[in-house]
């Protein structure tokens, strides 16, 4: 149990540098703490606050992040195999930070006031230094990570593109390539969209599935990882939905899986056609992409916010979920 979670993922462990797999945990108070889950220690590895960007006019004194940044709402981890991880926190105010990770601690490097209101979701590009969020302002930001080593210490984080829907939440995004991020959000009609950074417009909204007249909205997004042309949605409704990316107006599959909102998806690490999902049930669940069926892997009792996955170079693929009531699970994750 970490008192005060919010949010949580996975910082996979590697060989390279024998590392063990670790988890990094946002806290209610606008902290990021780091915990090795296999020590018995209560308390952290790291702890780092995240800061805003103080405009002109107000009190330099203030120190109190708690106030200013508000809670995490989001949190992604930048895990490249050669390089230290670079953990991106997003809090209610609309603050991100960029705290680098190494072993004398974690650090505060960047921060930037990106949306107005809450920050939903940041992804990572992996084949570029490329960061994109998202808001409950409906905008989706892009902005560069940058050389984690050379960053100096309170640096502004610089939104180099940004583009708006129609003001309503997006609740989700994830990078398809170097050039298109897609998002899911709550707006009838566009809750699947896809954005060309290219051209700085949106590409391609989904149609199908009374999408344009129902009120169904996702607040989950998932991308097949051999399969770069097929995406997981998690509804408010409980149901999963696949998409191919190629014709967003074409539903692939759908099936109700849990009894209320699903929070998170998670791409089963070593078996591509696996897909986890927690709920506002309080359920994480198996299921197989485009069939029908679901296993129940873990009951909580309460809400799960935060669902992850990893492969851990020292003990395999890893599993770690965190529900409301400030319990975070990792364990091994195995297929019956």
């Amino acid at each position: 149990t970490v008192p005060g979670a919010t949010r949580s993922c996975l910082i996979a462990g590697n060989a390279y540098n024998q590392s063990p797999v670790q988890v990094a945990v946002g806290l209610g108070n606008g902290a990021v703490e780091l915990w090795d889950p296999a020590s018995d220690s209560r308390d952290p590895l790291f702890r780092a606050h995240t800061s805003v960007v103080k405009q002109s006019g107000e009190d330099e004194s203030s120190s109190d992040c708690s106030v200013s940044c508000g809670s995490i709402t989001a949190l992604s981890v930048v895990n490249a195999r050669r390089v230290p991880p670079v953990v991106l926190a997003g809090t209610s105010s609309g603050t991100i930070s960029q705290m680098y990770v190494n072993v004398e601690g974690m650090f505060n490097l960047k921060s930037g006031n990106v949306h107005r209101g809450v920050c939903t979701d940041i992804s990572w590009c992996k084949e570029t230094t490329h960061i994109a969020s998202t808001g409950e302002d409906g905008v989706v930001n892009i902005f560069d990570l940058g050389d984690g080593d050379a960053a100096v210490s309170g640096e502004s984080i610089k939104v180099l593109q940004s583009m708006r829907v129609d003001g309503s939440t997006i609740n989700c995004v994830r990078w398809i390539d170097p050039y298109a991020v897609i998002t899911a959000g709550n707006s009838p009609g566009k809750q699947l969209l896809l954005f060309d950074l290219r051209e700085n417009t949106q590409m391609r909204n989904a149609s199908a599935f009374g999408v344009q007249t129902s009120l169904t909205q996702f607040y989950s997004l998932a991308l097949h990882p051999s399969n770069p042309n097929i995406v997981c949605t998690g509804a408010d409704d409980g149901s999963i939905s696949v998409w191919d990316i190629r014709k967003l107006s074409l539903l692939v599959h759908s099936e109700k899986v849990h009894d209320s909102m699903i929070w998170c998806l998670s791409m089963h690490p070593t078996s591509p056609a696996t897909l986890l999902s927690g709920g506002e049930d309080g359920r994480v669940c198996f299921s197989s992409v485009g069939k029908p069926g679901a296993a129940l892997v873990r009951e909580f009792g309460m809400p799960v916010h935060s669902l992850d996955t990893c492969i851990d170079e020292l003990a395999g693929p890893i599993m770690m979920a965190s529900a409301d009531d400030e319990t975070v699970v990792v364990e091994q994750l195995l297929l019956d």
